[in-house]
């Protein structure tokens, strides 16, 4: 597997003003520099970049990102950093949030454990804290994937999780309320049969995200 770190931009730095980030990458292929839009390509040996550090000006979206031998240039992506609130309680979930964000976390998930422990007042309350951050409502929706949606939407959610393996009409009943209520749709291909056939029949109805996900029990037991 491609292992891949990245520079961008951080929360810290006051606009308009610089920091200096080593980028390394570890197989062969091309590094994009990104400055204002413009790219301009830098070859990468596999043995990480050549000694040299970046420069990032925020509030810009410049950012290193690395290109794998091959693959097309639509499909390289800005890293996005989500941390999992897989808490129990409203003020674990918030304290772990607040640190996350100052740390630089782009996303906020209210983890199974939180929505289950909290349900709506969980996400409501990471709203209310952070109003401006995406939260991700890891529900695991396998039915009633309408009303469940509904309810995330209302608590504040921007994206919701549908588990692969529930039936396709509940699936499609996420999506559809995804983009009725303006709220991301994260397909979960945990537990299918083949997860590159599911997480192809995920995107094919219309999920925004497919999300390659390996069991806490699978990985621990």
């Amino acid at each position: 597997m491609e292992r891949f770190r990245f520079a961008r931009r951080g929360a810290g730095a006051p606009n308009g003003q610089s920091f200096r980030r080593p980028t390394t990458c570890s197989s062969p292929g091309t590094a994009f520099r990104f400055r204002n839009g413009k790219k301009t390509p830098e070859p990468c040996r596999g043995s990480g970049f050549p000694a040299r550090t970046l420069t990032v000006t925020t509030p810009s979206s410049d950012f290193v990102r690395y290109h794998p031998p091959g693959l097309p240039d639509a499909h390289v992506l800005k890293p996005i950093v989500q941390i999992s609130l897989d808490l129990t309680s409203i003020d674990e979930a918030l304290e772990m949030a607040d640190i996350a964000l100052r740390a630089g976390v782009d996303w906020l998930e209210a983890g199974t454990p939180l929505i289950l422990a909290e349900g709506m007042h969980g996400v409501r309350a990471l709203r209310r804290r952070h109003p401006h951050t995406p939260i991700v409502a890891d529900l695991k929706t396998m039915d009633g994937g309408w009303l469940e949606t509904q309810m995330m939407a209302r608590a504040g959610a921007t994206h919701v999780v549908v588990m692969g393996q529930a039936h396709r009409e509940t699936i499609e009943l996420v999506v559809r309320a995804g983009k009725d209520l303006g709220v991301a749709v994260m397909g979960d291909n945990m537990g299918m049969p083949d997860p590159v056939e599911g997480a192809r029949l995920l995107a094919d109805l219309g999920c925004d995200y497919v999300i390659h996900h390996i069991g806490y029990d699978y990985r621990t037991l």
